[in-house]
């Protein structure tokens, strides 16, 4: 299969199906920071989603982790919440895309918070990457201001806030292959943050990497 380059990420409704979505969230071994509230401050984590929490199994650990192995364009293994996430089968794309939504999600379109694993490749550096989705983001939000904003030797993070929206995810440098990229991108409200923080924690705590086999 060619090697396809995909745009810089704002991340509106349609994700990659428009144009590939921003990248958030911090390198590794950092632990992601509360997203900022529409002040600026930094909110109060509120408690975790109860209609989210209801489908979970009675003393099952609701962050328990699962790990999606991808083959597709860029091979990639990443985890999510089993228990609490499920794939949105009418949402997948090319290269790898595999998004997830809550299993109590009742909310579509635009307002239903989501997780979005992808990978893609082509000749741009990372550090351009870095500076056109900046650019991007603020074309699409002209106000921005970035909560986190970070570059790193294979990785980096940004994150924003758009109305009431929580932008947050993360971009590596495949293993093994410097001229491709993994990333994860989430979007979720304020209501849902107590719910979310932690799983953006969790997701993006290490490198993508699949074990050798």
């Amino acid at each position: 299969m060619p090697r396809v380059f995909l745009p810089g990420f704002v991340f509106a409704t349609c994700l990659v199906a428009c144009r590939e979505s921003a990248p958030l969230a911090l390198a590794s071994r950092d632990a992601a920071p509360p997203p900022p509230s529409a002040s600026g401050a930094v909110a109060t984590v509120v408690p975790a989603h109860p209609v989210a929490l209801a489908s979970v199994d009675a003393g099952a650990d609701p962050l328990a982790m699962r790990t999606m192995r991808n083959i597709e364009m860029v091979p990639y293994c990443l985890s999510y919440p089993s228990a609490l996430m499920k794939e949105d089968d009418s949402d997948r794309g090319e290269h790898g895309r595999k998004a997830f939504v809550l299993k109590s999600g009742k909310e579509v379109g635009p307002n239903r918070a989501r997780m979005v694993f992808s990978g893609t490749c082509g000749p741009t550096a990372l550090n351009e990457l870095f500076e056109r989705d900046q650019k991007d983001i603020a074309r699409d939000a002209p106000d921005v201001k970035f909560s986190v904003k970070a570059l790193r030797a294979d990785s980096y993070a940004l994150s924003w806030r758009k109305g009431d929206r929580i932008h947050y995810g993360k971009l590596w440098t495949a293993k093994g292959d410097p001229g491709c990229f993994v990333r994860v991108v989430f979007e979720y409200g304020d209501a849902e943050r107590g719910l979310f923080d932690p799983i953006v924690s969790r997701v993006t705590a290490s490198r993508p990497d699949c074990p050798d086999p």
